[in-house]
C-alpha cells in the first residue's frame, strides 16, 4: 500500500457529506452551528462514496479452522451469520445472545469491557460452572449489513477442546430445539434494559451512541430500540434460535497450543 493508496482512500471518505456531527449538552443552537461553520465550513463538497452492496452467498454446511502454535491455553470460537441492524429478528438476536452469555447492550465502546451479568446464563451454566470453561463470551454488533454472531470459549486447564466443543454444542442444539423459557427471555429483556440505560450514563455515551446509529442506520433508529427490545417474545427468540444457529450455517475455530490433548 503506497501513500497514494491511503490519500486516496481519505479523499473519497473523509468528506463532509460522508459525516455525522454530534454535540451532546446544555449549549446553545445558534452558537454551535457558527462554530461548526467556523471549524468545518471551508471543507469543499464531495459525492460521498458508493456504498458496497455485496450478498454473500449462502453457506452449505458447516465450516472449520484449526490452528496449532506455541501457546498455554485453548480457545473455541462459534459463529455464525446474524442480521443486519435493521433487520426484524436482530432484536430477538439481542435477546438470545444476553439469554445465551449475558447481556452485553450496543455500545461499542463500553459492552465489551467488563464482564456481562452471566451467572444465570445458559452457556455459563452448562460450561463454566460444570468447569469445562474458564470463561464463556457472546458478540453481535449492530452492522448496517448482515454480520456474525459468535461465541468465544476459554477451555479450562486439562479439558479437551473436543469435550468442550461436544458440550458447548449439545446446550446450543438443545436451545435451537427448544428455545429459551419465558423466564429467560424476561431476565435477558430486563438485564438488556439496564445495560442500554448505564451506556447513557454520560455525556460522551450518549454522543457515541446518537452519532453510530445516526451513521450506521439512520436516523431514529437509537430512539426506538429500546422499546424493540422489549417488545421482543419468547417465540420469537426461538424461531432466531432456530434459524440463526443451524449446524450447516456455523463455523467453528479451534486453538489448540502444541502437545495440548485434542
Amino acid at each position: 500500500m503506497s501513500r497514494d493508496d491511503l490519500f486516496g482512500h481519505y479523499r473519497r471518505h473523509y468528506v463532509p457529506e460522508n459525516a455525522t456531527l454530534v454535540v451532546v449538552g446544555a449549549v446553545e443552537t445558534d452558537e454551535v452551528l457558527k462554530r461548526a461553520e467556523a471549524h468545518f465550513g471551508r471543507i469543499p463538497a464531495a459525492s460521498p462514496p458508493a456504498q458496497a452492496r455485496v450478498v454473500e452467498p449462502h453457506q452449505r454446511g458447516e465450516r472449520r479452522v484449526l490452528i496449532e502454535r506455541e501457546g498455554t491455553t485453548a480457545y473455541l470460537k462459534c459463529a455464525w451469520h446474524a442480521p443486519s441492524a435493521t433487520d426484524p429478528e436482530f432484536y430477538a438476536m439481542l435477546v438470545l445472545d444476553a439469554g445465551l452469555t449475558g447481556a452485553k447492550g450496543v455500545n461499542l465502546w463500553t459492552s465489551f469491557r467488563g464482564a456481562p451479568p452471566q451467572r444465570r446464563a445458559r452457556l455459563y451454566t452448562a460450561l463454566v460452572e460444570r468447569g469445562l470453561a474458564s470463561s464463556v463470551s457472546g458478540s453481535l454488533l449492530p452492522t448496517r449489513d448482515p454480520f456474525l454472531y459468535n461465541v468465544s470459549l476459554t477451555a479450562t486447564d486439562g479439558v479437551s477442546l473436543t469435550s468442550l466443543e461436544e458440550a458447548a454444542i449439545a446446550e446450543l442444539e438443545r436451545v435451537r430445539r427448544d428455545g429459551l423459557s419465558e423466564e429467560e427471555v424476561g431476565r435477558a429483556k430486563r438485564q438488556l434494559r439496564a445495560r442500554m440505560v448505564f451506556e447513557n450514563d454520560s455525556i460522551t455515551n450518549v454522543a457515541h451512541q446518537l452519532g453510530y446509529f445516526e451513521t450506521v442506520v439512520g436516523p431514529g433508529y437509537f430512539d426506538e430500540l429500546a422499546a424493540k427490545v422489549e417488545q421482543v417474545t419468547a417465540a420469537e427468540v426461538a424461531d432466531a434460535a432456530a434459524k440463526r444457529l443451524a449446524s450447516d450455517l456455523r463455523t467453528i475455530g479451534s486453538f489448540r497450543p502444541l502437545g495440548a490433548r485434542s
